[in-house]
């Protein structure tokens, strides 16, 4: 829907929504829960005499619903404005196989029950607030010329946007650490030792070293400072083991990372250049700012329990940047 309140204004809500079935997944499905467990250690799989067998099928789904409402100011008298501001919500239950996904393959929990990790997609943004101008300065050509050239005909233009931080998933890459009914088992593994315990990870003792812990106390959606996520926004003791042989009741991606807010400028000025060639061109000369105001922003944080760094932001986005461009257009 648009209304135009003004000549030049023009205010927009839109809708989107988009729905995927059947999509391609690919997962390794020789393994079963308890492998470890009932094998004492030893990982014998559906089919012993293969390793990974990954099978293609069509068993993913996504879902995005997403509402816009921008408002805008067209071209007139030298300035342009235009602000938006979106909320949307994306799911599905793996990421998408292929280059950018993170893995070739995205992580599965349990192979046969890809419905159990339905939740927020890897790139999903609930909040995204962006704005951008653009001012033609006046050319001022009646001034004198040494105004004229350094103050007269500047085009100065910019872009901001705010956002919401990226969902996080807390997992474990640990390994399965039995525990032995016999002392002796840690040892010599004989045909009366049994595990009965897991001081590691892969708490489904299936083999595949991707696994999720039992959720806080807290509870997730809890928003985070800057400082915070520095400092840690949370211990690896705050996520409890699953029982022996169970995977954890944390959902995936509950949690998110910082967030994102970058203003970017840029200063343009044109000399017109007659003598240049028989067609005449221009000069062009640009100062461009990226991350003007030098904002420290976090590109996210550790989730994996075994990284000594758990729960911690550790690496930043580029900081403020400065170029300068000087051409000839002809």
């Amino acid at each position: 829907m648009q209304y135009s309140p003004g000549r030049d204004w023009v205010i927009e809500t839109d809708y989107m929504g988009s729905v995927g079935r059947h999509l391609y997944t690919v997962i390794n499905r020789n393994r079963f829960a308890g492998d470890l467990i009932a094998n004492q250690d030893t990982l014998q799989r559906l089919n012993p005499y293969f390793a990974t067998i990954n099978y293609g099928d069509n068993s993913g789904a996504s879902s995005y619903d997403g509402m816009t409402i921008s408002l805008r100011k067209l071209l007139s008298r030298g300035i342009s404005f235009q602000t938006s501001y979106t909320l949307g919500k994306a799911t599905d239950v793996i990421n998408a196989p292929g280059p950018g996904s993170g893995s070739v393959y995205g992580p599965v929990l349990d192979a046969y029950n890809i419905g159990r990790q339905h939740g927020l997609s890897d790139n999903d943004i609930s909040q995204k607030l962006a704005f951008n101008f653009v001012v033609e300065l006046p050319a001022l050509a009646s001034a004198p010329a040494a105004i004229r050239y350094t103050i007269g005909g500047w085009e100065v233009s910019s872009l901001a946007v705010l956002q919401s931080g990226l969902p996080a998933t807390v997992f474990t890459t640990a390994p399965f650490q039995p525990v032995w009914n016999l002392a002796t088992c840690a040892t010599t593994v004989t045909a009366a030792c049994q595990v009965v315990g897991n001081t590691g990870g892969d708490y489904n003792a299936d083999g595949n070293n991707f696994d999720v812990p039992n959720a806080p106390s807290f509870g997730a959606g809890k928003s985070y400072s800057r400082s915070q996520f520095l400092q840690g926004v949370f211990k690896a003791s705050d996520f409890p083991a699953p029982p022996l042989g169970q995977e954890g009741n944390l959902g995936r991606n509950v949690f998110r990372g910082p967030g994102l807010a970058q203003v970017d400028l840029s200063l343009i000025k044109n000399f017109r250049i007659p003598w240049f060639s028989h067609e005449g061109g221009k000069l062009q000369i640009r100062g461009e700012f990226y991350n003007l105001l030098n904002r420290v922003n976090l590109t996210g944080f550790d989730t994996n329990l075994t990284d000594g760094t758990f729960g911690q932001a550790t690496s930043t986005f580029t900081p403020r940047s400065v170029q300068f461009v000087a051409r000839i257009e002809f």
